[in-house]
């Protein structure tokens, strides 16, 4: 997963704190089909990386879908949770703002 930013984040970078954000294919709070995330310095945000996540059996609610606009097929290949979350979690570690 890449974060985006001028310039990059690096991983020892300080962040005053990190905003995240979930999407969820039902109202199942354990159906997130999308994640996003943007680290704050001060009142800038430094750097961003989004990535989508196939939920349960990539089942889908209408409802959830007028909300974010993501589809079954905008998934059907993309990792699960446990995938994404690997991946977020190094980005995540060590960082203290709280």
């Amino acid at each position: 997963m890449e974060l985006c930013g001028n310039p990059p984040l690096s991983n020892d970078q300080h962040v005053d704190f990190i905003a995240i954000d979930f999407e969820t294919a039902t109202s199942d709070p354990n159906s997130a089909c999308a994640v996003g995330l943007a680290f704050v310095v001060g009142l800038e945000v430094t750097a961003t990386t989004h990535r989508l996540i196939q939920p349960p059996g990539n089942r889908y609610d209408q409802g959830n879908i007028n909300v974010h606009g993501i589809y079954p097929e905008d998934t059907e290949q993309s990792p699960d949770f446990l995938t994404v979350w690997r991946e977020l979690h190094p980005m995540l570690a060590g960082k203290r703002g709280i």
